[in-house]
């Protein structure tokens, strides 16, 4: 009984120490790493949101509580960038797969699967996505000089086994697929079945 006892505060312990270093500690230095940030949004906040006499300001603190919001929406989307961007430099492939059909899984959110010969099975059967962000757009801009759009994309996987020349980016591990994620088309180029 003191064995189980023993075992079970030995396994609490544990736990507390693995959330403690994995979760409390980086939490911790990323607060102290915004403490400038927070010392002068407060301070931008005091001057904005108060008059000279100290009296608060509604109109004022509803527009920068509406301007922090906006900010803090550009500055995930633009974080996304980044990491999409050296995401594609580090995974980018051009290659010639066979892809079978697409699906709309939700909106502006498409599947497509494949397989990378003809022989298809489930081992090494190719699954992608194809969504609208903001890198994808640049690409396509860059490319194609027009925005990405996902379902033109997918329009142009044929239903049936198609030799495709797709241009993408991400890994294609299994284990990924179980947090639902998978390598992003940019480009797809099927040929017709006469040739």
């Amino acid at each position: 009984m003191i064995e189980k006892l023993k075992y079970i505060i030995t396994c609490i312990y544990t736990i507390i120490k693995f959330i403690e270093k994995c979760l409390i500690i980086p939490i911790k230095k990323f607060w102290s790493f915004c403490t400038p940030v927070r010392n002068w949004y407060n301070t931008l906040w005091k001057k904005y949101c108060y008059d000279k006499y100290g009296d608060f300001l509604w109109k004022h603190s509803f527009y920068m509580i509406l301007i922090t919001i906006v900010n803090i929406y550009v500055f995930i989307c633009f974080l996304g960038f980044i990491l999409d961007l050296g995401y594609y430099l580090c995974t980018k492939k051009i290659e010639t797969v066979y892809l079978s059909d697409s699906v709309e899984l939700e909106d502006d959110l498409w599947g497509a699967k494949g397989c990378p010969t003809k022989n298809c099975n489930s081992s090494n059967a190719l699954y992608f996505r194809i969504k609208n962000t903001w890198f994808n757009n640049l690409w396509n801009i860059i490319h194609h000089k027009q925005i990405f759009f996902p379902d033109g994309i997918a329009a142009g996987i044929p239903t049936g086994q198609t030799e495709c020349k797709v241009v993408s980016y991400g890994l294609r591990y299994r284990i990924i697929m179980i947090f639902n994620y998978y390598p992003q088309i940019l480009e797809v180029n099927c040929k017709s079945e006469e040739g």
